[in-house]
């Protein structure tokens, strides 16, 4: 599994620790999007971005743990490694989107935050597979995890991969405490600050 990223600075510097994927015992990820409460979760002081800190706790307490403490206004997108069970993770909410699209042979499965992406792949020489309907790319639905356990050692290559889908893993609704004001313009970033 290939994972790239390219971020846009929302919160926390331009620096090294700060850029993406985040490394924990378990848990290997990238996220696309902007929390808005992670101030409230627990260790929030000790992590100078939103994305390192979603990682910490889903490498302590589990997806399911982690997703019910966000709040619906913030934007998350995450694919992640799961070293412990070898799995390849997707999961995402209504604020942010991800793709996915497969080679022609269908031996190599492609994603990215937005189906404009492929063109890149593409202009390499990549074909897509196209479904029955000239479909080249799908959008994963809200709010369901598709996870793939990886066997590299299995000898049949339609036994290397196996799939699971859980659907509905939310956050919760609530509203923020404290006296935060946020000012985020999209693409230029966000800086937090207290009143």
């Amino acid at each position: 599994a290939l994972i790239g990223h390219c971020r846009a600075k929302t919160i926390g510097e331009h620096t090294v620790a700060n850029a993406h994927p985040f490394e924990f015992d378990k848990i290997i990820g990238v996220h696309n999007g902007t929390l808005r409460s992670h101030y409230t979760m627990e260790k929030a002081r000790e992590f100078d971005v939103d994305s390192e800190l979603l990682y910490w706790h889903i490498n302590e307490y589990g997806l399911k743990e982690t997703i019910s403490k966000l709040d619906n206004e913030g934007a998350w997108a995450l694919v992640y490694w799961n070293e412990e069970n070898k799995t390849l993770n997707f999961i995402r909410n209504e604020r942010r989107p991800l793709w996915f699209a497969h080679t022609k042979d269908q031996t190599a499965m492609l994603w990215a935050s937005e189906p404009w992406f492929f063109s890149a792949a593409t202009r390499r020489g990549v074909d897509l597979h196209q479904d029955e309907d000239g479909k080249r790319f799908f959008e994963l639905p809200i709010e369901t995890h598709l996870s793939f356990t990886i066997d590299s050692y299995k000898t049949k290559p339609n036994e290397i991969f196996t799939l699971r889908t859980e659907k509905n893993i939310k956050g919760e609704v609530r509203g923020h405490s404290g006296n935060w004001q946020q000012t985020y313009n999209h693409g230029n970033g966000g800086v937090y600050r207290s009143e």
